[in-house]
């Protein structure tokens, strides 16, 4: 876990909230689920109004351009549009994964 200290005491309103956890939640599943890591840190910094979320691990790594059959990716990144966010997908075979969420906080109230 590495959390910024003294991360800036902003209210988020509760779709936002709802959205960026549930997105978190899926990339944490998906590391448990098809990764086979052994090591995974979360992530959570802000700086000059943008607060980025990240999951990485140390997993098998995958090709985000080849998608698979499950809807996590797409579910991941229409969570964070519905906010005006993006994901960040970033990881090849053989080498980990990190998956980026980023959110303007100004647009995030």
């Amino acid at each position: 876990l590495d959390v910024m200290k003294n991360l800036p005491n902003v209210a988020v309103n509760s779709q936002t909230r709802h959205n960026l956890f549930l997105a978190v939640k899926e990339a944490m599943n998906n590391v448990a689920k098809h990764a086979q890591a052994t090591e995974v840190i979360l992530r959570v910094h802000c700086a000059q109004a943008t607060l980025r979320v990240s999951v990485e691990d140390n997993g098998r790594g995958f090709d985000p351009t080849m998608v698979g059959k499950g809807h996590g990716l797409a579910n991941m990144r229409e969570r964070l549009q519905a906010v005006n966010g993006r994901v960040e997908f970033l990881g090849q075979p053989g080498s980990g994964t990190k998956v980026v969420f980023t959110l303007d906080l100004g647009d995030a109230r």
